[in-house]
């Protein structure tokens, strides 16, 4: 199907496409970048951090400074863990930072950017997805400027990565001029407010999905009773206690969680370690019930969508999550997915529900329809493509 009216070629700005690098979003510039090309439109992809991945639905242009970047990755990780205490790296530091990647990551990337412009010269819009704001500020005036074409910026880390929620130890939007973008798009309809008065312009919601051959039911013997896959308890203390540990504690059912736990895990509950992703998938496929536990910020800021709920749902699991506000634009309370009130106890909700193995079936197969729907990368990359048209 060819959609791309309009947007015919786009340059794609990548905090990074090779899978192994550190930076969470991916996959999920593979499966959107896919379905946009499915649509017609010729992506070309640049990455901040890593290899320049080629793939059937994309051609690389190098990265010009693919190690100074890792390195400057890396150091501002370590260097928002100190000193102790410190939740968020002091604006002086910042301020250091910017000065280092000014001095030599933006000539390169101005550089290198004006090359691919000379070759490329029917580029219809430029799309930045999560790279430093701040530090590269002069490069994306000079792509805006030079090349006189539009700019839009994709973030996929709201609200943690604002700096009010001192999460990350480093944000890249302290000081930031989001004007510099022709539009602003992000996962969160509640921080539409924030993001303009730091001057986003045409501001949008591009929610999160899955790709459908990448999530799809997996058939599997369920020996879990009820399975939660993170990293991590911050920022979901209280539901992590209640959703896990304490129904752990009464020995009732096998409670397992994955991810990167360590040695963090109270007795009762089985930590399955950090899964490979093909493994991870099975998994998911062999818990009776799963676990969608959302932190603070998502589920306090209206209309934040989270990646696990729609990769759960994918997969045609029986989900069970705490409260989520806007959760039920996607997916409807007690029919697709079972939404957990302030007051309920979860250890006789999941009792309820491990006792009907058929509304437990239908939880998940409902929940696999309305993404298929609704949800898929292929629905997001449409959406992105009328919202393009109406800037470009």
């Amino acid at each position: 199907m060819n959609d791309a009216r309009g947007i015919k070629k786009a340059l794609m700005l990548v905090s990074a496409i090779d899978l192994r690098e550190p930076p969470s979003g991916t996959l999920i510039w593979w499966q959107l970048f896919k379905g946009l090309n499915d649509l017609g439109v010729d992506l070309i992809v640049m990455p901040f951090i890593g290899r320049p991945v080629e793939s059937p639905w994309w051609r690389c242009h190098p990265n010009p400074t693919m190690s100074i970047n890792k390195v400057a990755y890396s150091f501002v990780k370590r260097m928002a863990k100190k000193p102790r205490g410190q939740k968020t790296v002091n604006f002086s530091q910042y301020l250091n930072m910017d000065k280092m990647i000014g001095c030599y990551i933006q000539n390169k990337w101005c550089s290198e950017i004006d090359k691919l412009f000379q070759k490329e010269r029917d580029i219809d819009v430029v799309m930045v997805f999560s790279l430093p704001i701040r530090p590269m500020q002069r490069f994306f005036r000079h792509v805006r400027s030079k090349w006189e074409v539009p700019l839009v910026y994709f973030e996929a880390d709201m609200p943690e990565v604002l700096p009010e929620y001192n999460v990350f130890g480093y944000s890249y939007y302290q000081g930031a001029d989001l004007s510099i973008f022709d539009g602003y798009i992000s996962n969160s309809e509640g921080v539409n407010e924030v993001v303009s008065q730091i001057g986003a312009r045409n501001i949008f919601s591009l929610h999160y999905a899955i790709d459908p051959d990448i999530y799809k039911p997996f058939p599997r013997k369920k020996n879990i009773d009820v399975l939660f896959s993170g990293a991590g308890v911050r920022g979901r203390e209280k539901w992590m206690d209640k959703m896990i540990f304490s129904p752990a504690r009464t020995n009732l059912l096998r409670i397992a969680v994955s991810g990167g736990w360590g040695s963090n895990i109270p007795e009762g509950v089985e930590n399955l370690g950090y899964l490979p992703f093909n493994r991870w998938l099975h998994t998911l496929c062999s818990s009776k019930l799963n676990l969608n536990i959302s932190r603070f910020a998502h589920a306090n800021v209206g209309k934040t969508s989270t990646y696990r709920i729609f990769e759960l749902c994918g997969l045609g699991c029986a989900v069970v999550t705490n409260p989520h506000k806007g959760i039920e634009e996607w997916y409807t309370h007690g029919k697709e997915i079972y939404v957990l009130s302030e007051d309920e106890d979860p250890l006789e909700v999941y009792l309820s529900l491990l006792s009907d193995e058929s509304r437990l079936r239908r939880i998940g197969e409902l929940a696999r329809e309305r993404t298929l729907k609704e949800h898929t990368y292929s629905h997001r990359a449409l959406s992105l493509l009328h919202y393009l048209r109406s800037i470009v």
